[in-house]
């Protein structure tokens, strides 16, 4: 993904990835920038991936965010590698896995049963649940084998091949496949002439 103007494009077909898509340019050392750099970012992705946060995030949360979107980075890029997965990252998201399903119980209210959250739950983690939800849905289903990296100069984005023949090589042909298209096209010009 490129220094497009809306950092936060949700091309990657699941909400797990979208997360870890929160790196721009992350295989190209000078020009990658992480989109979750400030509280305020982290809070117009989660606004704008749908999700609520019952209060403001802090320097905290924007840590462990980091620190969740990487170790989902590792799984998903291997996934998409078609290698071994990274134990530590697993344990890593196993772990907060099982610690948020402690602060969740079930609920009566108004004659019905709901699954909720404690009143010890914290918003950051009622918020990233329902990315570490996608993220292990994802990790179970057969899915899995059609997560594809990016193949853009520097993108290094993740995202689920739906595509029929699974011949999808860009996180969005709008933008790295565009690129690409006129990189081409222009060392066909510059060997012709």
């Amino acid at each position: 993904m490129s220094d497009h103007p809306n950092p936060f494009d949700f091309v990657a077909g699941q909400l797990s990835l979208d997360f870890v898509n929160t790196v721009a340019n992350r295989l190209d050392a000078k020009r990658s920038r992480d989109l979750l750099a400030t509280p305020a970012n982290l809070e117009r992705w989660f606004r704008e991936a749908g999700i609520a946060l019952r209060r403001g995030a802090g320097d905290t949360d924007v840590r462990a965010a980091r620190r969740l979107r990487e170790h989902l980075y590792a799984l998903f890029a291997a996934a998409a590698r078609g290698g071994s997965f990274d134990a530590t990252a697993l344990n890593a998201v196993d772990t907060l896995w099982r610690r948020l399903h402690v602060q969740r119980k079930l609920i009566l209210a108004g004659g019905r049963v709901t699954y909720g959250w404690s009143a010890r739950a914290t918003p950051f983690q009622r918020a990233i649940h329902p990315i570490l939800a996608s993220a292990i849905e994802l990790l179970e289903s057969d899915q899995l084998g059609r997560v594809r990296q990016c193949e853009g100069e520097g993108c290094g984005w993740l995202f689920l091949d739906r595509s029929r023949g699974l011949p999808r090589r860009w996180c969005s042909i709008r933008d790295c496949g565009n690129r690409a298209k006129a990189r081409r096209h222009y060392l066909r010009v510059a060997k012709s002439g």
